[in-house]
């Protein structure tokens, strides 16, 4: 062996160290958890810290703010975090593969990015190409993450040190190593020792730190039991790969509850939040069928209602089977001996197998009711009302005992049952005829449509503006009168739409002086405290929109495109005419330009194209209904001889130092 190692045996449970192997863990007890390892020794003694850097404080000059969490603009997991992501906390997210550990934090990244907030991804399991491939499926990320791809961590850490970020990612655990460990990467030391090097890095630069944690085949983050006490926080995800909902549920946070969870959908862009996981958990839930019954469990502060199921048969075995999935097996089987004892049931000769729908897993108490309602249900084919939802702890004696807040839990249940969607059977039983019944549930059914799509563009961070909305610009409204469209899908600023606005429009090939002048034309609608509206297109739009955000402006720029791939940018508004999710068309694109026009004081074209483009159909529709002036860059074109002849303004950089004298045409539209 190499002069300065030895060979150490750790326990991957707890990371017990001994010098020799050992079949039982004095530590933790656990059996055949020692595996060896070659690490280095260390000579000569620990340097210590100077005194005179240590300082000692009092509890009460610490002042705590609300400016030390970040929200990540997911509400669940800003729940189970308990509030939001808190400055120099170390985060461990652990789950089985594929479960969706690197997507939601992927997916934070792009939330914060796209508030400004510094980023550093770091992983040491994929490329930078594959980490790009997964990003463009999520949607569009801010200039302010970046990514490393290293494993590495004594690299990794030099470039966090210089970066300073506010927030570091790291993919994954297992993966990393220190070069004074000289083991491999993944193993006990190795995972110990980079664990301890980021939890100093966060106290001490104050970063907040997310790592990812492989789970072992019995559910737990692999390596030591250690690696879950030095963190703050760790997070574990829940649920069947194969099924399309998740479960964050948080076992440990030294900054808010543990008994919180989060519930996700995954879907092709990524984790949605599922806002009423009562809504989901009974989604699904069969009618009139025996052995079904709706309890409500608290998760933390959250009251859930659950479905649970049971099935009763009779069993050609000496011994019956009894399974239970979600919940304690050995729970079960204490509550169908109090059923046999009390009541009398033969459920000896039984095969029972207990489930509760949708993935997730309870063990409190309160759902003891229910498992046995459930069982008697199907073990007498009794069909239990479809509006009963119980709670309460079922004792030796078998008594019913009262639990904790029942309050929230009747409130829930309440709900649940007031917006519970209505069926044909219950219009029947109303009163109304089968055919009256039909078609009113065709329209709650469309109702029911709309709700989610408007929960899907809510996802997306779209909201609706009708004409009816004080927020729907007046000039539009008055404009385009019946033409103006009936919904204004916007992402952003919405406060934008009140402010005054100049347009910038013109060719998407530009030459380099009708560029310069767009770039102005930017500068001056910012500096003289006009918004700027633009198309989003590349060419004269881009320029004016960039110039105008560098100067500090704001833009609202509507697109013929789908919102969704707008990333949220600080003083930004887009606008779509059409559903937020809709592609590109020309005839979209088209309206567009007349909307621009028709929002705006004052239009300026950087460049135009004689006879043909979307520039010049705008300016003549302008022209032909009035909405207001338009000036043309004087570039020397056919376009500005003819379009001066029909009324337009011809101007160059120097116009542009008083845009209210440009307007001074329409001061009708001012005054509105």
């Amino acid at each position: 062996m190499a002069k300065g190692k030895k060979t150490v045996f750790f326990c991957q449970s707890c990371g017990f160290e001994s010098a020799k192997w050992m079949g039982q863990c004095p530590g933790c007890k656990e059996w055949n958890s020692f595996v060896e390892e070659t690490v280095e020794e260390r000579k000569g003694a620990a340097t210590k810290k100077a005194v005179s850097e240590a300082r000692l404080s009092k509890l009460s000059e610490i002042t705590v703010s609300d400016t030390e969490r970040t929200l990540t603009g997911m509400e669940e997991l800003d729940r189970v975090l308990g509030g939001g992501i808190m400055k120099g906390s170390l985060v461990l997210v652990g789950g089985d593969p594929g479960i969706g550990k690197s997507t939601i934090l992927l997916q934070v990244s792009k939330n914060l990015s796209n508030k400004g907030i510094p980023v550093i991804y770091v992983s040491g399991e994929e490329s930078l190409q594959q980490i790009k491939l997964r990003a463009e499926r999520i949607g569009k990320f801010g200039e302010s993450l970046s990514i490393l791809s290293e494993t590495n961590l004594d690299l990794a850490c030099e470039i966090i040190r210089k970066e300073k970020p506010q927030v570091v990612v790291i993919d994954s655990i297992q993966t990393m190593y220190a070069e004074a460990v000289a083991s491999a990467p993944g193993s006990v030391s190795q995972v110990r020792e980079a664990t301890g090097i980021l939890m100093q890095l966060a106290k001490t630069l104050g970063i907040s730190i997310f790592i990812v944690g492989h789970v072992t085949k019995e559910g737990v983050v692999a390596g030591p039991r250690v690696l879950e006490h030095i963190v703050d926080t760790v997070l574990y995800f829940e649920g069947d790969r194969h099924a399309s909902y998740r479960i964050l549920r948080g076992v440990k946070n030294r900054f808010g509850s543990t008994n919180e969870i989060g519930v996700f959908e995954m879907r092709e862009d990524g984790l949605a939040e599922v806002q009423n996981p009562s809504e989901f958990m009974l989604s699904g839930k069969p009618e009139g069928a025996s052995g079904s019954v709706v309890a409500c469990s608290m998760e933390g502060t959250r009251p859930i209602l659950l479905e649970i199921q049971a099935l009763v048969c009779h069993s050609n075995l000496g011994i019956p089977r009894r399974t239970a999935a979600g919940t304690d097996h050995n729970r079960v089987s204490l509550l169908m001996a109090v059923l046999e004892k009390r009541l009398g049931m033969q459920l000896s000769t039984c095969d029972a197998y207990i489930n509760i729908a949708g993935g997730i897993r309870m063990n409190e108490p309160a759902i003891d009711l229910g498992i046995v309602l459930a069982i008697i249900s199907s073990f007498q084919d009794l069909v239990l009302s479809d509006d009963l939802i119980c709670f309460g702890e079922v004792g030796l004696s078998g008594e019913v005992r009262a639990v904790s807040q029942a309050k929230q839990r009747v409130q829930e249940a309440k709900r649940e049952v007031s917006t519970r969607d209505l069926t044909i059977n219950d219009l029947l039983k109303l009163g109304y005829d089968a055919s009256m019944a039909e078609r009113m549930f065709s329209l709650l059914s469309c109702t029911n449509q709309l709700r989610e799509y408007l929960r899907r563009a809510q996802n997306c961070d779209c909201y609706p503006i009708t004409r009816l909305n004080p927020l729907y610009p007046t000039s539009i409204r008055h404009r385009l009168g019946l033409d103006s469209p009936g919904v204004l899908w916007a992402k952003g600023d919405l406060t934008l739409l009140k402010q005054p606005a100049v347009a910038v429009i013109g060719s998407r090939e530009l030459a380099e002086e009708n560029r310069k002048f767009a770039e102005t034309a930017g500068c001056e609608i910012a500096k003289q405290g006009y918004t700027l509206v633009s198309g989003n297109a590349r060419g004269a739009d881009k320029a004016a929109q960039n110039a105008a955000l560098q100067a500090g402006g704001t833009v609202i720029s509507v697109v013929a495109d789908s919102l969704q791939k707008q990333s949220l940018q600080r003083n930004m508004l887009y606008l779509s005419l059409d559903d937020f999710d809709a592609p590109f068309s020309s005839q979209r694109a088209l309206h567009r330009n007349h909307v621009i026009h028709a929002m705006t004081e004052l239009t300026m074209a950087a460049q135009c194209t004689l006879g043909k483009g979307g520039t010049w159909d705008g300016i003549l529709t302008n022209l032909k209904y009035g909405w207001n002036p338009v000036c043309l860059f004087d570039d020397g074109s056919d376009a500005v001889a003819e379009l001066q002849n029909r009324g337009v303004q011809i101007i160059n950089a120097n116009d542009l130092q008083d845009l209210s004298v440009l307007a001074q045409q329409n001061p009708s539209f001012i005054q509105e």
